[in-house]
């Protein structure tokens, strides 16, 4: 852009790029070198997807605007159709894997994204494909991320990336493919209880393999060893899927009592359990009495 005015105007112009109803959804800011010509981004290189078509100058606050000449160069840019990549697939377990869809271009307009998938290749008719999973109405390129579950271990599984706006469609050029491992038993470690009072202790664990299948994992408590019996435990605690280290705060324990604390993981290849370790808590603390309050009026005590 190029700009000239006389000696009482300015160089300050702001810059607005006007949607197809005429509101702006763009401004950009700029000083300009009298007599030369000042670069810009315009509008649909900063906001692409606007649908923008006219561009406006004027000035900023209350400056005088003596404008001369404005010139401004390239070609106005028109709808297409988005462009879509596949995510290659990973962190890929017996029943979950993480993909997506890379929206590559947006073609100017708000784009719908959208990822099939099934354990058969249905191409590029919709119809064909046995899910779907709508990545919402989209306004910038990028990567729009999902995670597949519910799986099924040593099961083939493909999918295909689509995308639509209102100039068109593009489905991605060809479908991908990865295979669910056979999910093996998780093996866990639980470590001796500590902080050890009258009423409480803490536990801690860890989940050293997940088996290709992040495991649900419990424990269990109680004063007689339940083995690796579920229903010959008095306590249990549901700690939901893990894949690293859990924990608990095992309360209204007895005191001077001991206990035997283990833990189950189970995934698609079966349950594991850690052996059984036990503890004793502590005895009753006494009760202490550090403060008396004494009311002369009615010779009573407050403590």
């Amino acid at each position: 852009m190029t700009f000239e005015d006389g000696s009482n105007g300015t160089q300050n112009v702001r810059l607005k790029l006007l949607d197809n109803a005429g509101a702006p959804t763009w401004t950009q800011d700029v000083s300009i070198a009298l007599g030369t010509a000042t670069p810009f981004y315009f509008g649909f290189e900063r906001e692409p997807n606007v649908g923008g078509r006219k561009l406006r100058v004027e000035t900023i606050g209350n400056e005088f605007l003596m404008l001369a000449e404005v010139q401004a160069f390239g070609t106005v840019l028109t709808l297409l159709p988005p462009v879509v990549e596949n995510v290659t697939p990973t962190a890929i377990t017996g029943s979950t894997a993480q993909t997506g869809v890379n929206l590559t271009s947006t073609g100017f307009a708000a784009t719908a994204v959208k990822l099939y998938w099934g354990p058969a290749d249905g191409g590029t008719n919709a119809a064909a494909w046995a899910n779907v999973v709508d990545l919402g109405t989209q306004s910038a390129a990028a990567v729009y991320s999902h995670q597949l579950i519910g799986l099924t271990q040593t099961t083939p599984y493909y999918l295909r990336a689509f995308a639509q706006n209102s100039a068109g469609s593009d489905w991605v050029d060809a479908t991908v493919s990865f295979t669910t491992p056979t999910a093996a038993t998780a093996t866990l470690v639980l470590q001796p209880a500590f902080g050890i009072a009258g009423y409480t202790a803490l536990l801690n664990g860890t989940v050293t393999n997940t088996g290709f299948d992040p495991p649900q994992v419990t424990l269990y408590w109680g004063t007689t060893d339940g083995g690796t019996t579920p229903a010959a435990w008095a306590f249990n605690a549901a700690l939901g899927t893990q894949s690293g280290a859990f924990g608990r705060l095992l309360t209204n324990l007895a005191p001077n009592t001991a206990y035997y604390i283990s833990a189950r993981a189970v995934n698609g290849g079966g349950p594991a359990w850690t052996p059984t370790l036990s503890f004793t808590t502590t005895a009753k603390s006494a009760v202490v009495i550090n403060e008396v309050h004494y009311e002369p009026v009615d010779n009573t005590r407050n403590i």
